[in-house]
């Protein structure tokens, strides 16, 4: 639901034109997405192909927050669980598994939190802290234990367009 993100920043951040339009996390802009979506769906799926595999399970939820996703992450019961790219997860999710629940950030903690982080790190000129980072969920945004941490390489086509893609292999 960005649009009502995107206005709750408004509001908390009235006062500041600068932070509330410019610096909004929550607002789309396209830039440059042609040019990312074309270079993932080359990388990822280089045969046009971008069905799962036979025998893979995959369900779509409009939330992982929801009942739906709920319910089937019950009636899954796993030990495990990993997130990548979602926003804040509850606990009524996150505790389900037994040993626990993961988040693959895309960002180095805890100095980013959030979203787009590894394009704000190469805003501001920190390289070194692009970089992918594996931690335990918690109650707040991005403050779990961090497990491990592992920098994006330099790579000869890395760019805004690309960034996604690489932490997404990292991730992986």
């Amino acid at each position: 639901p960005y649009r009502k993100l995107f206005f709750r920043h408004v509001r908390r951040h009235w006062f500041n034109p600068l932070q509330w339009v410019l610096l909004n996390p929550y607002l789309h802009l396209p830039y440059r997405s042609k040019e990312q979506q074309s270079h993932e769906m080359e990388r990822f799926f280089p045969g046009g192909d971008y069905d799962y595999d036979e025998g893979v399970n995959a369900e779509s939820v409009w939330s992982v927050n929801n009942g739906r996703a709920f319910d089937l992450l019950k009636t899954a019961d796993p030990d495990l669980a990993f997130v990548y790219g979602t926003g804040l997860v509850k606990p009524t999710v996150f505790q389900l598994p037994r040993i626990g629940t993961f988040n693959l950030h895309g960002g180095f903690l805890p100095d980013y939190k959030g979203l787009d982080t590894n394009i704000w790190a190469a805003l501001r000129g920190d390289y070194d802290k692009m970089c992918v980072a594996l931690h335990a969920m918690d109650q707040t945004f991005d403050t779990g234990a961090v497990h491990m941490m592992e920098q994006i390489q330099p790579e000869p086509d890395l760019s805004v367009a690309t960034l996604r893609y690489y932490a997404a292999l990292l991730a992986t």
